[in-house]
């Protein structure tokens, strides 16, 4: 059998195979992570290190998993967690927080938080800092925290 394309009808035969092709490479992002009450700690005289917190909405249908956050702020940016083991209390770097759909997720003082490892910039209350949420889709959230002093939380 053959098949005859008019100059047409073979431009939309490319363009639809492009277009199909294109459908197919796209990722899809599962909800979205609303961010609300955050904040950076404003560096202490002779330290170099410091935390943010702040609380993670999913809204989405799908759980959202945050594997790293980054910022130009400091050398380091880990997830943390405190430990409470008999009687004593110690911080442990995490590889991921999972925030499930439909729930909230907390970076709070005592819990899970981000520290700022090697601080770059002097991080002092009424400053911004700048930071990407780093998620396992694929997909990245940028977000601007301002810095709070440590006298006022």
């Amino acid at each position: 059998m053959r098949y005859i394309f008019s100059t047409m009808g073979f431009a939309r035969a490319i363009m639809g195979v492009a277009l199909g092709l294109s459908l197919m490479s796209t990722t899809v992002m599962a909800g979205s992570i609303d961010v609300s009450e955050a904040y950076v700690r404003e560096v202490i005289p002779g330290q170099v290190n410091s935390a943010a917190f702040m609380s993670l909405a999913n809204s989405g249908d799908a759980d959202k998993v945050l594997v790293s956050i980054n910022s130009n702020a400091a050398e380091r940016v880990e997830l943390h967690q405190h430990i409470h083991q008999q009687n004593n209390m110690r911080m442990e770097q995490v590889e991921r927080v999972v925030i499930p759909a439909g729930e909230q997720f907390e970076f709070s003082p005592g819990g899970y938080h981000v520290m700022f490892i090697g601080v770059t910039s002097s991080l002092r209350a009424g400053e911004n800092v700048e930071m990407s949420l780093q998620f396992s889709d694929g997909s990245a959230q940028q977000i601007d925290l301002p810095v709070v002093s440590i006298k006022h939380r």
